[in-house]
């Protein structure tokens, strides 16, 4: 049972708005990094001559195929875990895959392997924010 007076407290009010921001944040950035891949892929496909179908579809399954098992997994680890640290090492790890692949794509080092590994790192990181 909550005290009414906590309710009231300003202080309790300013920590409740800070929570909220950084949740409506975090959770635009994840949707935008999930999603901004899929509608740039044909034009990453026409600027680079590397990345082609067969290579853009690996790393597409790649993430999905991280994202998938990672659900299974995270959903029981995220029963298990401190909430907050779960969501902070999940967007961590994403934002880690994520960058790395475009950081190397911007310098063109140009390896599959490595774009692989980064996506599938972002897809586990993206399901571990998905279980909350």
């Amino acid at each position: 049972m909550i005290d009414i007076r906590v309710l009231k407290n300003k202080a309790f009010k300013k920590e409740q708005l800070k929570v909220f921001l950084i949740t409506v944040i975090l959770y635009c950035t994840w949707h935008a990094a999930r999603t901004a891949w899929a509608y740039s892929k044909s034009s990453v496909k026409k600027s680079d001559h590397y990345l082609t179908d067969q290579k853009l579809g690996v790393l597409d399954m790649c993430f999905m195929l991280a994202y998938a098992s990672g659900l299974f997994f995270n959903g029981w680890l995220g029963d298990k875990s401190d909430l907050k640290s779960f969501i902070i090492i999940g967007s961590v790890i994403s934002l880690s895959g994520y960058y790395t692949f475009a950081l190397l794509a911007r310098n063109e080092f140009y390896n599959t392997l490595i774009f692989a590994i980064c996506f599938l790192l972002h897809g586990f990181g993206q399901s571990r924010v998905r279980e909350i």
